[in-house]
């Protein structure tokens, strides 16, 4: 969970092979200062609610963030991503 004003100088977040990790943070909208998001390897049911085309995922949550990098892997390969 993310407070409003907590972290006011956070601009970078890596969240990255989290298999449990099922849902976004609650309250990531408050992080008003963060320019980059990257989450990877994270469970297929999360990456696949941060989906840019479905129109009931969780992307909207995560559009004021100017550089979104969404993706999973599989032996080394990028198996889905969302730049």
């Amino acid at each position: 969970m993310v407070e409003e004003g907590a972290m006011p100088r956070l601009e970078y977040l890596f969240i990255e092979d989290c298999k449990l990790v099922k849902e976004l943070l609650f309250g990531i909208k408050h992080l008003s200062n963060l320019i980059h998001l990257d989450l990877s390897d994270l469970s297929d049911e999360l990456i696949s609610k941060l989906n840019p085309s479905i129109q009931s995922g969780k992307y909207c949550k995560i559009t004021h963030i100017a550089t979104l990098w969404i993706g999973n892997s599989k032996d080394g390969y990028w198996k889905e991503y969302y730049p």
